[in-house]
């Protein structure tokens, strides 16, 4: 396996990647409460009331949605050093890591030995 590759999970598969994207299933919860309060409040607009339907549109519109993107839990999703995402790529230390020439020297290093 080069070293390129990375870490493999099992024959055949693709290495992990570690995306940045953060939407979890509480995201999309508070999406779909959101998409609620708004077609609710668009259901009571047509019905003529005054009062709810523009609470439930300023609460999908301006806090619900915003709450959406923004929420994340405490334990899950929390930006991790640098160090421990080089650690991770691929079972290496940091200082064999860093880039192309640290791995060149690595690579000459290992034909010394």
């Amino acid at each position: 396996m080069s070293e390129r590759s990375g870490a493999r999970k099992g024959p055949g598969r693709p290495p992990a990647k570690a995306s940045g994207f953060a939407f979890g299933t509480a995201n999309y919860a508070l999406f779909a409460a959101a998409a609620a309060a708004i077609v609710g409040g668009y259901v009571l607009l047509g019905r003529g009331s005054v009062t709810a339907a523009p609470f439930l549109l300023v609460l999908g519109y301006l806090v619900l949605i915003p709450a959406a993107f923004l929420f994340r839990l405490s334990g899950r999703n929390e930006a991790r050093s640098t160090t421990d995402r080089t650690r991770s790529a691929a079972g290496r230390t940091p200082e064999s890591a860093d880039g192309p020439a640290s791995r060149a020297r690595d690579r000459r290093a290992k034909a010394s030995q």
